[in-house]
């Protein structure tokens, strides 16, 4: 064959191939051209702005994916969105990254990591548009939250306010699993306090490097993830430490706002193995430190912003413990990481949530008896507005796994700001409980869902309680563990009483004057 009809050949190929898939994509390809499209003249001025709105939500549903899952203009009230879009303007390169940063230290490895566009995504125009949809379809004032139903009273938990050598800047309470007791760490002073089960404070306090936001206990001792800065930050100033009866070793350094560590063997050679969490700021990652026994390995598994913490199961009923992941920021979802053996995992994304959900915790738990592993979730963190925004989709949530790792059904209880939520037999009556906290309640109208226990009366079925001290501070952390050794599983809850607009003088006064740092539940089945 001549090169000549080779050529031939080739064109006309080329020319049928390319007739095929604008033929078959031929609407996908108009729904890209139709925002450049120009819009259909109209006399009538409703129809215009409808145009206008229409071509809006194409452009929205073109750009707003590319970093997240497309919100939608309910999500917010008018107000609120007004602030959230001016935050997009770097993002879709219409003003400089650094725009509104109060702190840009260690943001030029972020600008590194070339999230930002290089130059503007659209025209202004176009920007406009979007801005229009959202702010002209948002209602004006967000539904307000159903206030929680609290049936009844309970007789499972009284309250215990022991005396405290530090103020409410607790962020992460730990019950000693084996010797009961109760550790603390103090955010202000970077110390971690120990009480014992008879409530008196062990002196003195550890100093490990900075501040533990997870406190984990292993048969090396406790394993601490140091978050470096509790606030938003650019620095990688985190660190992973191990302290074993007063010697610490640094497992890890430069970690970026490291906020779980998760000891489980992963590889079933015996040892336990560390799955962090690094929430990051804009960047984050999850990794595993594979224990070789004098030393560890690191894996890295996902690389995304906000991974929150982690939880681990047998997904599969391969006999090999599997992770979920939690993410705040960007892409919020659960991220299911199937372990394949061989230090592999495969990561299948679960639940995808709009950017302003709120993601704060999971943790996995059988609510049914079916065998199947479900999830706890918690969505309420609402610190990216001041002051916070009661959501009516902030709460908690039981996702039933239908044995096929598919988490379509949910039973959902409101509580606006949830931060954290466990599940336990808390009454001994053979099935799961549920103990929540939120730190973004609603303190204006339902202070005291700053606490709620859901306690299980039937199956699936589940009634609201709390307690009269609910109220005393603003729950940030929470545990559950016999602290006093006595056979039942009490809560520890720690108080960061940081000051927001929302909460009214009163209630921030009476903080004030009489902090409660940590509160215990003791429960009173035993």
């Amino acid at each position: 064959m001549s090169d000549r009809l080779q050529k031939y050949i080739a064109i006309i190929f080329g020319i049928a191939t390319l007739t095929i898939v604008v033929w078959t994509q031929r609407e996908a390809i108009q729904e890209l051209v139709k925002p450049d499209t120009p819009i259909k003249q109209s006399n009538d001025s409703g129809e215009r702005v409808e145009q206008l709105l229409a071509r809006g939500e194409v452009l929205a549903r073109q750009h707003c994916v590319t970093c997240h899952t497309l919100p939608t203009p309910g999500m917010l009230d008018h107000d609120a969105w007004d602030v959230t879009l001016t935050r997009m303007l770097p993002w879709v390169g219409l003003v400089p990254p650094d725009t509104g940063l109060t702190n840009t230290n260690g943001f030029e490895r972020v600008l590194a990591t070339g999230l930002y566009p290089p130059k503007p995504l659209m025209s202004d125009q176009d920007w406009d548009l979007i801005r229009n949809y959202y702010l002209t379809k948002a209602p004006r004032d967000l539904q307000q939250p159903k206030g929680v139903e609290f049936v009844g009273s309970q007789n499972t938990f009284a309250a215990v306010t022991p005396d405290t050598p530090f103020d409410a800047s607790c962020i992460a309470v730990r019950v000693e699993p084996k010797t009961g007791g109760v550790w603390a760490t103090h955010d202000s002073t970077r110390k971690v306090y120990r009480m014992t089960p008879e409530l008196n404070w062990q002196n003195p306090p550890l100093k490990l490097g900075g501040s533990p936001v997870e406190m984990r206990f292993t048969s090396g001792g406790m394993v601490g993830a140091l978050i470096g800065s509790f606030m938003p930050s650019f620095e990688r100033t985190g660190a992973l430490v191990r302290w074993n009866d007063g010697n610490l070793e640094t497992l890890a350094t430069k970690l970026h706002r490291p906020t779980d560590v998760l000891p489980v063997d992963l590889n079933g050679d015996g040892r336990e193995d560390l799955v962090v969490c690094e929430y990051g700021h804009f960047t984050g990652r999850v990794f595993w430190l594979e224990n070789k026994g004098d030393t560890f390995k690191h894996h890295t598994l996902l690389e995304m912003p906000g991974c929150l913490n982690a939880a681990s199961a047998d997904f599969n009923g391969d006999q090999r413990p599997d992770l979920v992941i939690l993410t705040g920021q960007a892409r919020e979802a659960v991220y299911l990481l199937l372990n394949l053996g061989d230090n592999q995992f495969t990561p299948h994304m679960l639940l995808a949530r709009q950017p302003m959900w709120g993601h704060s915790h999971i943790e996995v738990a059988d609510f049914n008896n079916d065998k199947h592993p479900d999830l706890l979730i918690t969505n309420g963190d609402n610190g990216e507005l001041d002051p916070a925004l009661p959501r009516p989709y902030h709460g908690v949530r039981v996702h039933l796994n239908d044995g096929g790792n598919n988490f379509t059904k949910e039973l959902f209880f409101s509580q606006p700001g949830a931060y954290k939520a466990l599940a336990r037999d808390f009454d001994q009556d053979g099935d799961l409980d549920i103990a929540s906290i939120a730190y973004f309640a609603d303190y204006k109208l339902n202070p005291k869902a700053g606490f709620i226990y859901l306690r299980q009366d039937k199956s699936l079925q589940f009634s609201a309680h709390t307690l009269p001290e609910a109220d005393r501070g603003r729950w940030v952390t929470l545990d559950a563990g016999d602290y006093d050794r006595d056979q039942d599983i009490d809560l520890v809850l720690g108080a960061y009483n940081m000051p927001q607009r929302q909460i009214p003088d009163a209630l921030k006064k009476r903080w004030a004057k009489k902090p409660t740092p940590i509160l215990i539940l003791k429960n009173l089945t035993k």
